[in-house]
């Protein structure tokens, strides 16, 4: 009887020493597959880590970049509104050209009208009159009392110088190049025309 006892006890242990080295090569082969996958795992955490400071540098390289292109923003937007400043500058200016374009004309216009009346002027204070082209040249002069005013026919019809009304007191029948003369002695207007053609009219004032 105690011999199975013995037997039954022995394989009883036998068993589970079995059983205990069965489940320890188990375990084993589990801690070992385990760390397997820590190793695998510390990997590729360490290659997302490179990863992730690539990430970091490339982010913090976008953001210099971002700060870089709103800084040209900031300028482009400076540098725009000063060609907007300086196109407004430039209308202003070209209004005023403008304006000084037609105050410029103007005053060309009005010198040549004065230039035109001084001449006119100028020619009119002369003694000598011109018959030429079936005209007085010129019809109207200026002279100082006690002046001798002298007419000349340049033209190759017969002209006269004639005193308006009947006065008398010019009179003078001219063939081509021959001349006549009166002294104005007292101030006054005096109109005068060719008897031979109605047209022809002169003035001689007499200051």
């Amino acid at each position: 009887m105690n011999k199975w006892v013995t037997i039954s006890a022995v394989g009883a242990l036998a068993i589970g020493v079995i059983v205990t080295g069965v489940l320890y090569a188990q375990e084993n082969s589990r801690l070992k597959a385990a760390r397997s996958e820590i190793i695998i795992l510390e990997g590729n955490t360490s290659a997302l880590e490179t990863e992730l400071t690539a990430a970091e540098a490339q982010v913090s390289a976008l953001e210099v970049d971002l700060a870089a292109a709103k800084a040209q923003v900031s300028t482009l937007a400076a540098a725009e509104a000063q060609v907007s400043t300086l196109e407004t500058d430039l209308a202003v200016a070209e209004a005023q050209v403008l304006t000084l374009e037609a105050d410029l004309a103007a005053a060309e216009t009005q010198v040549l009208t004065l230039e035109a009346d001084l001449a006119a002027y100028l020619e009119a204070y002369t003694n000598e009159v011109t018959i030429l082209g079936f005209a007085y040249y010129p019809e109207t002069i200026i002279v100082p009392a006690g002046t001798t005013v002298t007419w000349t026919n340049q033209d190759s019809e017969e002209h006269t110088v004639t005193s308006d009304g009947h006065s008398g007191y010019l009179d003078g029948d001219l063939q081509f190049g021959k001349s006549f003369s009166h002294t104005f002695t007292e101030s006054g207007i005096y109109k005068y025309h060719c008897h031979n053609h109605d047209e022809m009219e002169g003035t001689v004032i007499v200051e």
